[in-house]
C-alpha cells in the first residue's frame, strides 16, 4: 500500500514532464513563480486537483506516443499536439497555467503544501 508521501512523490514525477512541457508553452514573462511567499487560494488548488488528474489520464495517453516516435520532427509534432491538448485540460478546469505551474514548483518544495494537494486529489477522484 502506498502511503501519502508515496503518492505524492509518484505524481510529481509523473508531472515533472508536463511540468517541462509547459515551461515552453508559458512566456516567460507571464511565469509566475512559486515559493513560500505565494499563497494559494483554495479555489485555485481545488482547481489545480482536478486539472492535475486530467493531466495524469493525458500523460497515459501521450507519452506512450512520444516513446514510440521514429523521428524528431514526429516526436516535435506529437510534443506540440500533446501541449496544446494538456494547457486545454489544465484551462478548462480554471487554472491559468502560470499558477498551474507555480503549484507544482511549490508542492516540490513544501511537503506540507504537497500533502494538501494530495487530499484535494483524493476528494476530486
Amino acid at each position: 500500500m502506498r502511503t501519502a508521501k508515496s503518492l505524492n512523490f509518484v505524481h510529481i514525477l509523473a508531472t515533472c514532464l508536463v511540468a517541462a512541457l509547459l515551461t515552453l508553452a508559458v512566456p516567460a514573462a507571464d511565469a509566475q513563480t512559486g515559493g513560500a511567499d505565494h499563497e494559494f487560494t483554495q479555489q485555485e488548488i481545488q482547481s489545480f486537483a482536478r486539472a492535475s488528474l486530467e493531466v495524469d489520464r493525458l500523460n497515459e495517453v501521450w507519452i506512450p506516443r512520444l516513446q514510440q516516435a521514429e523521428t524528431q520532427v514526429e516526436a516535435e509534432a506529437l510534443r506540440s499536439e500533446a501541449v496544446s491538448e494538456i494547457v486545454e485540460a489544465i484551462e478548462a478546469e480554471g487554472i491559468e497555467l502560470a499558477t498551474y505551474n507555480a503549484i507544482i514548483e511549490e508542492a516540490q518544495t513544501n511537503p506540507d503544501f504537497a500533502q494538501e494537494i494530495d487530499e484535494y486529489r483524493r476528494i476530486a477522484q
